[in-house]
């Protein structure tokens, strides 16, 4: 299993933790490969598996990871976040436009595909070694980053093991690119040259993939659509949620809660700002009570954060926002349970099936989704009895608050019971991907 990241790294992929986690129950025992801890950066080791043999190898720097070090150093001693986006916006902004533009593109074309090129060679040597050592039947590559899918491409070629390429978020196929896969994290110009390029790494990866799987409906539509010959080796397993995750006593919060939990992106700016305003407004009005809390807890960059708080300041509800930062997902779990409303904010993009919403159901408290309204977001919110602000008015939104935080309302709902076999729990769906193991592994047995 080849992925980017895996507990206790702070920076841990979920979906692959837990696979790893439950496939030894349907006969799997996985061999992870995946990238060295950073000192400082370890969580709470919840995920990991004990009998899940895990191997770490070096990463070398790409030119956007030195960048990025390097503006972040510059920010701090600044006085800044220390984030890499203040420091690049200070510098950024005492050059020439056209050599800001030029530096964007060095940048950008450094970090081909992303800024984990650099660990594919260690990557497919540390492989090759695991397989022979192992007498490993399959390999998973899990992206983004989609440097870990090609690496997987690469390890199959060299072992003749079949690959199941995992592609959590499309790569390059949204016109959007709402998380940076094309235009990478110092948002330079997608030039065709790039999208070619790009294109032809991803058809490549699929090509030599013997099974490909999607988190949601629409991408999976939008990839069968263009590369008919993936259709019959395509499936989907959801972000799940892991029930055992969600036991034991739910502890209201002190004050009424709305919580937004997860990292924060540029393109969802415009919802999280709609929201913030009509958060005031009701605030304002007493549609909801005065104590009422909103919290943003995850991965938000410097930029983002200021003006987070920037616009609580200027909506005058400050001091009802809060913004605490990374927090482990024991910590994140006991928020999404002790919230009476939780938050979603997908973009003007109709392909994500945001991950959260799994967990969020699983917690147990009203939904509110920012959302086009065709989007697969928005249609699994509404199966839940959630509100979704697309076409609603800004009357609509104050009145659903007011009603989720009325004294009739039922402080707590019902989580969706998941705890059998259901296509949102993470044992089900490491059964699924098991299931598609076994058929490749008959298939490459010659049974």
């Amino acid at each position: 299993m080849l992925v980017s990241g895996y507990p206790p790294a702070q920076q841990f992929i979920a979906r692959g933790a837990k696979f790893a986690q439950y496939l030894p129950e349907y006969g799997w025992i996985p061999v992870v490969v995946t990238t060295r801890l950073e000192s400082g950066h370890s969580s709470l080791d919840i995920f990991r598996a004990p009998d899940v043999h895990v191997v770490r190898t070096r990463r070398i720097p790409t030119l956007g990871m030195l960048a990025a070090s390097f503006f972040r150093r510059v920010g701090t001693d600044a006085g800044s976040t220390s984030s890499a986006s203040s420091g690049t916006s200070r510098i950024f902004r005492t050059m020439d436009a056209a050599v800001v533009r030029a530096a964007r593109q060095v940048l950008l074309w450094g970090d081909t595909p992303d800024s984990f090129a650099g660990w594919i060679p260690f990557a497919v040597r540390a492989g090759r070694r695991l397989v022979v050592a192992s007498r490993a039947a399959a390999l998973y590559a899990s992206g983004p980053p989609f440097s870990v899918v090609l690496a997987g491409g690469l390890l199959a070629r060299v072992t003749g093991l079949p690959l199941v390429a995992d592609f959590r978020d499309s790569w390059t196929l949204d016109e959007s690119d709402p998380i940076g896969t094309m235009g990478g994290p110092f948002q330079a110009r997608v030039t065709p040259t790039r999208v070619r390029v790009l294109r032809a790494l991803e058809r490549w990866s699929l090509r030599h993939s013997a099974a490909v799987l999607f988190t949601s409906s629409a991408t999976r539509a939008l990839y069968t659509r263009e590369y008919p010959p993936i259709a019959a080796r395509s499936h989907l397993i959801y972000n799940g949620a892991d029930p055992g995750d969600f036991i034991g006593e739910v502890k209201a919060a002190e004050s009424p809660t709305v919580a937004h939990v997860g990292t924060v992106h540029d393109f969802q700016w415009s919802q999280v700002s709609l929201f913030l305003r009509l958060f005031a407004r009701a605030l304002s009005k007493r549609s909801i009570p005065a104590d009422t809390q909103v919290v943003f807890a995850g991965t938000i960059g410097a930029k983002l954060r200021d003006r987070l708080l920037a616009t609580g300041c200027e909506f005058g509800i400050r001091k009802s926002l809060q913004v605490p930062g990374f927090i482990s997902h024991p910590e994140a779990v006991t928020l999404m349970r002790a919230s009476d409303v939780l938050l979603l904010f997908a973009g003007e993009n109709p392909y994500v099936r945001l991950s959260k919403i799994s967990e969020y159901l699983a917690a147990g408290a009203a939904m509110l989704a920012f959302a086009t309204p065709d989007s697969e977001t928005a249609e699994e919110v509404r199966r839940y009895g959630g509100c979704v602000v697309s076409n609603a008015s800004e009357h609509e939104v104050e009145s659903w608050l007011a009603s989720a935080f009325s004294s009739s309302a039922p402080r707590r709902r019902s989580p969706l019971l998941i705890d059998g076999p259901h296509p949102l729990n993470r044992r089900t769906e490491a059964g699924e991907l098991a299931g598609i193991l076994d058929a490749l592994a008959d298939i490459k047995r010659g049974r």
